[in-house]
């Protein structure tokens, strides 16, 4: 806990205006604060509903199909990274590129 609150606490300390990293740290909390008004934390912990509320976010289906592009695109980047550049490298990185455009 006491790791947990000083990374907290850094990243707060960086971004005492909510502009940068520190809006990692609201993550699920909009749905959450709902939830624990709708409930009156009658039974559920903060905790609890923001986790509730990330689930919600994550089961949206854009941010799941922004998920599983950038994942292919991280896939297809560090292919490209473990092996030599060469022209015939680069036009397999463009092709997969196309595909991913493709499954836009």
């Amino acid at each position: 806990i006491t790791r947990c609150v000083d990374i907290k606490r850094e990243i707060v300390e960086e971004d005492q205006f909510d502009t940068g990293r520190r809006m990692l740290l609201n993550f699920g909390h909009t749905y959450g604060h709902g939830l624990e008004s709708y409930f009156g934390m009658d039974g559920y912990y903060h905790g609890e509903c923001v986790g509730l509320g990330m689930l919600k976010i994550l089961n949206n289906n854009e941010i799941k199909n922004r998920l599983v592009k950038t994942e292919f695109i991280l896939s297809v980047v560090k292919q490209q990274l473990t092996k030599k550049v060469t022209i015939e490298s680069l036009l397999i990185f463009r092709v997969n590129m196309m595909q991913m455009q493709y499954f836009n």
